[in-house]
């Protein structure tokens, strides 16, 4: 079962046989906007997920949130603190779960607040933004990250118990600013913006992603990540 329509769902539904063989109910629903402070958008994804407890079942509800809450700078934005309260929702009315967060993901996506989307959009159409100086993020394929949840599941799947939570990241981050002179030399644009002192570049995802599992995965995390990333979802 797959709960969403949007950008991460369906590349979850190329492992639909995976998911029906295992008995999983991945939830990608809700709010994508990270900016978002609707206090009615973060409610109706509340409702939702509690009505679709029955439709559940004993499947392993697999939920997908976000690295987010690591980041000092961040973890008191109303879309973070919401995602928060619904993994603790999870907790406290589901037997089996996977709390999967994942950090700011690049792929086929339309969503003018992803990251990277923004970023790519700003420079390569010449429009001026605000640039979070001291910020530092950490940035993965969605592909690579549909595989690592993938093969985490593999590895779990006959626990006696299923409460679980994992973080899906890359094992490099870069500064706001290292990432935009990537897009520039991509687009072969300068990058128009005013620096703004806000955002922790001190921050880390804990526990990082397990080394096993990378390597089980077959992902390098190499300095070219993102240049790579790039060539394979704007070209």
């Amino acid at each position: 079962m797959i709960i969403g329509n949007g950008f991460v769902a369906k590349n979850f539904k190329k492992k639909n046989n995976f998911i029906k063989k295992f008995n999983i109910a991945i939830y990608a629903s809700g709010v994508s906007n990270s900016r978002s402070k609707n206090k009615n958008s973060f409610l109706r994804e509340k409702k939702k997920l509690i009505n679709y407890k029955t439709k559940i079942g004993k499947k392993i509800l697999v939920y997908i949130s976000t690295c987010s809450i690591f980041d000092p700078s961040r973890k008191n934005k109303a879309y973070v603190k919401h995602k928060l309260n619904m993994e603790n929702l999870i907790k406290s009315n589901f037997k089996k779960f996977i709390i999967a967060r994942f950090p700011e993901v690049i792929g086929f996506n339309n969503n003018p607040s992803n990251l990277i989307n923004f970023f790519y959009q700003k420079i390569n159409n010449n429009k001026k933004f605000k640039l979070w100086f001291n910020s530092k993020r950490n940035i993965i394929d969605i592909d690579h990250a549909v595989k690592l949840l993938i093969n985490f599941i593999k590895k779990v799947k006959n626990f006696k118990k299923i409460n679980l939570e994992v973080n899906i990241a890359n094992k490099k981050y870069l500064s706001a600013l290292h990432i935009i002179k990537i897009i520039e030399k991509f687009t072969s644009k300068k990058a128009i913006y005013n620096k703004i002192k806000f955002g922790s570049s001190k921050w880390r995802i804990v526990p990082p992603v397990n080394n096993e599992l990378i390597r089980m995965s077959k992902i390098n995390f190499s300095r070219s990540y993102l240049k790579k990333s790039l060539n394979k979802y704007y070209s």
